[in-house]
């Protein structure tokens, strides 16, 4: 069994995005409305199975490529 939709969103999550090398097999990625600053991490752009991402609401900073 894989993970494809992670949605975490208005949790009051603290702190920076970890390396998301271990779900590569998600679609769908939500963590808006968090607390969550920093720089985005590169693995996001490996992700090539990512459809949707949401990350409204937070302090994050970089490029997704």
């Amino acid at each position: 069994m894989t993970l494809e939709r992670l949605d975490i969103s208005y949790n009051n999550i603290l702190g920076s995005l970890p390396d998301l090398t271990n779900f590569l097999s998600l679609k769908d990625l939500s963590l808006g409305g968090n607390n969550l600053s920093g720089r985005i991490p590169e693995s996001i752009g490996q992700m090539s199975k990512l459809e949707t991402i949401y990350f409204g609401q937070n302090s994050l900073e970089g490029v997704i490529s």
